[in-house]
């Protein structure tokens, strides 16, 4: 048997998690990948005194709900422990999670900057597909607007054109 797994980040602040664990059981999801990353500072399951309490009754939930979470994603980069970090490790056990996922660039990865000539950007991490031999990689795209919506690259696909920022001196 094969599961569908989707994480917890599909859902943007301010939605707590155990509304974020109802609509995607809702829609017939069994595993998630919970977001962590997403749960610090926000007054979300990570935040307080009694987070231990919150992630002990959202693990019920789950269990009630017929959900496991198979993995999660943890706060900050692999070389800084913080106490946010800790707890999410923590909060990942309680919960049943099996792996925890560190991103080494965490801080940058998928942050939108404008440049000094007003140009969107967009720092992201992965993995060129002609050489995943070499690992995972720091990209840098332009972002372009429609409607609203960013839009990065083309057609789906990394650009190559080699344009970068400005940036005064």
């Amino acid at each position: 048997m094969k599961r569908i797994v989707t994480t917890t980040c599909v859902f943007p602040p301010p939605y707590p998690s155990e509304v974020i664990l109802n609509r995607l059981a809702a829609i017939g999801y069994t595993s998630l990948d919970i977001g962590l990353d997403y749960c610090v500072g926000k007054g979300d399951l990570l935040d307080g005194d009694n987070w231990r309490e919150r992630v002990m009754a959202l693990r019920r939930q789950a269990d009630a709900l017929g959900v496991t979470y198979t993995h999660s994603h943890a706060p900050g980069n692999a070389g800084n422990r913080s106490e946010a970090q800790m707890r999410a490790f923590e909060a990942a056990a309680l919960l049943g999670a099996r792996y925890i996922v560190v991103h080494p660039i965490h801080e940058m990865g998928g942050q939108i900057i404008t440049d000094d000539a007003g140009q969107d950007w967009i720092f992201y991490h992965g993995y060129d597909v002609k050489s995943p031999e070499a690992g995972r990689k720091m990209f840098l795209e332009r972002v372009e607007w429609h409607d609203g919506w960013p839009v990065i690259g083309t057609d789906g696909h990394a650009s190559a054109s080699g344009v970068a920022p400005y940036i005064a001196k």
